[in-house]
């Protein structure tokens, strides 16, 4: 099965979602370069066609970056084809080894709202507050914390089914016991 043909079945919308769930590496990669050259525009040439120029490049960064986020929602109840194929073969040994990206993950993706309201705020509070140079390096911290949260999920979502920390067992009904398994047997002739 091709690229091409692994969801040619479905609906347009749907390979559209997938898509950009897909590209949200490279959405924020470009939110990053704009913001960054935006800022540093903004610090030694406010007034420019380049700084509005970079404003708008970053402005349509940004709506890519919302909606790749919200295409990860709907692509992370499923798992396409293409995930699949990422998937690995030792699936509990492989979430084992990755253990600090999953649990970094999960801290940073379980309070979307609240690290998403700290980062706008430290940037927006820090675009306004600070001198020309603060104000760079606020973004730096921003935009850093945005992409090692981008490279925890990537690390993430093949090791999902394994994830120690996505399924909370203790959150509800009863611990049912295993079976003991009957005694062994010596083989006699």
């Amino acid at each position: 099965m091709t690229a091409a043909s692994a969801g040619a079945g479905e609906p347009r919308a749907y390979r559209f979602v997938m898509w950009l769930a897909h590209r949200q590496p490279h959405a924020l990669a470009a939110l990053i370069a704009t913001d960054a050259a935006q800022r540093v525009a903004l610090a030694y040439r406010p007034d420019t066609l380049l700084y509005w120029a970079l404003t708008v490049a970053s402005a349509l960064a940004l709506a890519a970056v919302i909606g790749a986020i919200f295409a990860n929602r709907r692509h992370d109840a499923t798992l396409c084809t293409r995930c699949a194929r990422k998937t690995p073969l030792d699936g509990p040994a492989a979430a084992a080894e990755h253990d600090r990206a999953l649990r970094l993950y999960h801290r940073l993706a379980d309070r979307p709202g609240l690290l998403l309201v700290g980062l706008v705020a430290v940037s927006v509070l820090g675009s306004w507050l600070l001198p020309p140079l603060w104000r760079i390096l606020t973004g730096a911290v921003v935009w850093g914390t945005f992409a090692v949260e981008a490279a925890a999920a990537l690390r993430h979502r093949p090791l999902q089914p394994w994830c120690p920390y996505c399924h909370r067992w203790d959150d509800g009904g009863d611990e049912e016991p295993s079976p003991t398994p009957p005694p062994v047997r010596e083989a006699t002739r």
